[in-house]
């Protein structure tokens, strides 16, 4: 398995590295040139010419004169327009060459649209949105119920939104706001707690809800604030665990996701070698509806002094196909997965005729999209059960708004699928290696798989994630991202001291949870083929493996090495509900 592991990423890196124009090829070169807006430049070399070539150094490009894309993408906000630094549209045989060139982004906005292009590559780019939504302070003491906290006012403008004082202090007092680098100001609504020295989410801490969705402060002096709140003392999802302390960070933020920093839609045959996202507004890569897409190095981490890199996924790729391999690239500090695959379903609202259904989007941050199209197969998903249904042709997909879809099939359906059910694409499920990466000191979850093609899970360090290392999932209830797994092998991964907090659907190290309403009437498992093995788990005593749903699931010859670097919970090692064919071995 090592050498066709092996053979797969060789082929893929000798793919993107054959796709980058040799030096006397460049179209266009750009070399530094202080904080000038550097976009209208970019973009008019892109008109001419589809090899670019990036010195060594800082790029600004601004929000002022970027053009707007209005497209829906998948997993974010959906603001009416999109601001886009680089977009490449409509074009194939793209280089974009930086050699280490730092594209900074002066508000939320994405830096790379790939947008119906082919065999396009990017390489050497470093990506930091100035202005992210994520906003970190320095605990400076704690006293009185009240926590001092230091912020870098360049780095993280702010304005305070005055109120009545009660006290009449002199103090300025009032609502905490920041401002996005565009727009406007932000108000925060939680907070994320990094441990000041390693970097790591403290224990136990997860989300930490503020007040009233809005952050009231008093400033004692410039970039120094009061928080009316007593952060040493908050409830802890642990008894026991360490208390936030002076010198921990607290990074503030919300709940919005505007833009990924790397958009792909309709791209195909795209690669990505040495790419890194220090900081954006949403997702660090977001590619949908697209086919064979390479992600080689780099990363997504924050730059150097700082905690939080994405505000959501790190790589995400929704309704794709073909081949996903995402390899030896670092994820560090995102708000959510490293990588996160799956396919969109959609509820069947009306059964129109024996062919035709009308079906809806059903989740605002997931819709106006085509998750079908004329000649694609659609399959069937038994909502309260989630079971696997008949393959059909679509012959017509007729959007009638951004929420909801007529889908015309090319011959009767069984008159079993009606109001309650879902369909999905069955066409857009794409394979996934992903492989020799490093995983750590992030919110939620490590890696999340919903694809019924092979999945390989290789070599990979998930190294104190908040959540589970792993989660395999699927549902068409709430999220409706859905996509079975049948061949999943996760194997020589080291998982190193994860599950130090509680989030949805992470009861263990490696989690598989379906949303099955109906388990006792499920006749045939959502889940197959699972097989765990070679791996090394080094954990103090939480749960290693949870699965519900599963026929056909192996685990064995994994090393556990039990420690006390954090408190244990007398969690059993395997918790296994409506599981069929488990093998535990060693």
């Amino acid at each position: 398995m090592k050498d066709k592991l092996l053979k797969v990423m060789s082929a893929a890196l000798i793919s993107s590295v054959s796709m980058f124009a040799s030096a006397e090829e460049w179209t266009a070169k750009f070399v530094p040139d202080g904080d000038r807006d550097r976009g209208p430049e970019v973009r008019a070399a892109l008109k001419s010419g589809a090899k670019i070539h990036f010195a060594p150094g800082r790029y600004r490009f601004s929000l002022a004169t970027m053009p707007r894309r209005s497209d829906h993408i998948s997993n974010h906000d959906q603001p009416p327009t999109h601001p886009v630094a680089v977009p490449i549209v409509s074009m194939r045989d793209v280089d974009i060459c930086g050699d280490g060139a730092v594209f900074e982004l002066d508000g939320s906005a994405i830096a790379v649209a790939l947008v119906d292009s082919q065999n396009c590559s990017v390489k050497g780019i470093t990506v930091d949105c100035l202005r992210g939504h994520t906003v970190e302070s320095k605990i400076l003491s704690f006293t009185n119920g009240i926590t001092r906290v230091g912020i870098d006012r360049k780095a993280f403008p702010y304005k305070i939104i005055a109120f009545i004082n009660k006290t009449k202090s002199r103090n300025r007092s009032g609502y905490l706001l920041f401002h996005d680098g565009g727009a406007g100001f932000f108000n925060v609504t939680s907070a994320l707690a990094f441990d000041g020295k390693t970097g790591e989410l403290i224990e136990g801490t997860a989300d930490i809800g503020l007040w009233d969705n809005r952050l009231e402060v008093v400033e004692e002096s410039e970039g120094v604030l009061g928080l009316p709140k007593d952060f040493s003392r908050i409830p802890r999802q642990v008894q026991g665990a360490k208390p936030l302390e002076e010198g921990d960070v607290l990074a503030f933020r919300n709940w919005s996701r505007p833009n990924p920093a790397v958009f792909l839609y309709r791209a195909k045959d795209i690669s990505f070698s040495d790419v890194t996202v220090h900081s954006s507004c949403g997702m660090g890569l977001l590619a949908q509806r697209s086919e064979n897409i390479s992600f080689l190095g780099g990363g997504m981490y924050p730059k150097k002094g700082r905690y939080a890199s994405t505000s959501a996924d790190a790589t995400h790729f929704s309704n794709c196909r073909g081949r996903i391999v995402v390899a030896n690239a670092r994820f560090e500090g995102m708000a959510d997965d490293a990588i996160n695959v799956h396919s969109t379903c959609l509820g069947i609202e009306e059964r129109l005729d024996s062919r035709r259904f009308r079906c809806r989007y059903r989740h605002p941050q997931a819709v106006g999209f085509e998750v079908l199209a004329p000649g694609e197969m659609l399959r069937f998903i038994k909502g309260p059960t989630l079971e696997d249904g008949p393959e059909i042709r679509v012959a017509a997909f007729e959007m009638l708004s951004v929420n909801e879809a007529v889908v015309t099939l090319e011959k009767d359906a069984p008159k079993m699928y009606d109001k309650g059910d879902a369909v999905e694409s069955a066409d857009y499920q794409p394979s996934v290696v992903f492989s020799n990466n490093v995983v750590r000191h992030n919110r939620a979850r490590g890696a999340l798989f919903n694809t019924p093609r092979r999945i390989e899970c290789v070599g990979n360090l998930f190294e104190r994630v908040s959540g589970s290392a792993i989660l395999i999932a699927g549902d068409a209830q709430g999220w409706y991202e859905s996509g079975a797994c049948k061949e999943v092998v996760i194997s020589k991964n080291v998982f190193r001291n994860n599950l130090t907090s509680a989030y949805q659907f992470t009861d263990a190290v490696i989690s598989i949870w379906p949303e099955v309403r109906d388990l006792k009437n499920q006749k045939t498992r959502y889940h197959s083929g699972i097989v765990i093995e070679d791996n090394v788990f080094e954990t103090f005593e939480v749960p290693l493996l949870y699965a519900k749903s599963v026929d056909g699931l192996t685990w064995r010859n994994n090393k556990v090495e039990r420690n006390t670097d954090y408190v244990r919970r007398n969690g059993r090692p395997f918790i296994l509900n409506y599981c069929e064919n488990v093998k535990i071995e060693e």
